[in-house]
């Protein structure tokens, strides 16, 4: 009897240890999933305040980009002036896409705007054929001279040699270019050379405009684990 009392109680010790046992691993599994919950949600807000931050600058991208598009172009006289003060002056020709009332428009202003800063400047109602030819790969406004002058010849061979001046020469060609940048906005206007060009002055040719997307951001790295 006394052995059958003992295996008893024996077997209810083994019954607690093994109860408290499971206890203990219950508690050890529910912090465990507990903190990997925890850890979830973190992670889960983490990606969704990036998402969050990333529409929110594709939406200021998108409202950038419909302002640019909704706003006629106009020139910054006084910017203009300051920006030719010192450039040497050459004869422009002004020409404008004419089913663009925005093209139009902008004529005006620039041919306006050169006249107050002294430069000789004519715009034609028709554009060139030459003209057009030579500005059709882009939008935006083209300022194009028939050759290079020697300077700016010379400034060219210099950078693809990887030597001479970094800067570019103070010519018409350069100034003008970088003065309607600088009075209508960054990339509105480009030069470039066109040997269909009738004679030596500069034209200006006027497009519709081209927008410049920004680009995608690059994602971030996943944070380590």
């Amino acid at each position: 009897m006394l052995l059958a009392l003992g295996g008893a109680a024996f077997a209810a010790v083994a019954v607690v240890v093994t109860t408290a046992s499971v206890v203990v691993l219950q508690r050890e599994e529910n912090t465990r999933t507990k903190q990997e919950f925890e850890a979830y949600k973190l992670e889960t807000g983490l990606k969704l305040a990036e998402a969050q931050a990333r529409q929110r600058e594709a939406e200021l991208k998108l409202y950038e980009v419909r302002e640019q598009l909704g706003r006629p172009r106009t020139v910054n006289e006084e910017e203009f002036k300051k920006a030719v003060a010192n450039v040497p002056r050459r004869k422009v020709v002004i020409s404008y896409t004419e089913d663009d009332p925005d093209s139009s428009w902008l004529s005006l202003g620039i041919d306006g705007a050169l006249r107050r800063a002294g430069w000789d400047v004519t715009t034609l109602i028709s554009m060139p054929h030459g003209v057009a030819l030579c500005s059709r790969g882009f939008g935006g406004i083209y300022v194009m001279s028939k050759e290079l002058l020697s300077e700016e010849a010379e400034f060219f061979a210099g950078r693809a040699l990887r030597s001479g001046p970094t800067k570019l020469p103070n010519t018409a060609l350069f100034g003008l270019t970088d003065a309607l940048n600088i009075s209508i906005g960054k990339d509105s206007a480009h030069f470039s050379t066109c040997p269909l060009l009738s004679d030596d002055s500069l034209y200006v040719a006027i497009r519709p405009r081209w927008v410049i997307f920004p680009k995608e951001p690059k994602p971030a790295d996943p944070a380590p684990k």
